[in-house]
């Protein structure tokens, strides 16, 4: 059974969608944290500089952040120790990350899966 951070109850059916799931929660979570940072980072710009109510929402700011990261850290350590411990090799591949991040299409789905 999974239970991420949001207390989500996911019931464990078979080995290979069970991956898949606990995948999709993760990105799921970090897209509405990032929902979240968007809306805040709307409201910051209209409060007036250097005042009490603006430097909380940048600190609040800078929590979710550290939130994703934390995240998408989490996820690509559980990965990284399953894919070494179900396979004998491990190839891999060069990719053009930084090519690949200029493509505004591309940007925001490879920056979430911390490909940089």
């Amino acid at each position: 059974m999974l239970i991420p951070k949001t207390g989500i109850v996911f019931p464990e059916r078979h080995k290979n969608t069970q991956k898949t799931r606990y995948h999709q929660v993760e990105m799921l979570i970090a897209k509405k944290l990032d929902r979240k940072i968007h809306r805040l980072k709307k409201k910051l710009a209209s409060q007036q500089k250097d005042s009490k109510r603006r430097n909380a929402s940048h600190l609040q700011i800078a929590k979710l952040h550290n939130e994703i990261a934390d995240i998408r850290t989490d996820f690509l350590h559980k990965l990284s120790t399953k894919i070494v411990n179900e396979n004998q090799v491990i190839v891999l591949e060069d990719f053009n990350v930084s090519g690949m991040v200029n493509n505004r299409k591309l940007a925001r789905a490879i920056n979430q899966l911390a490909m940089v």
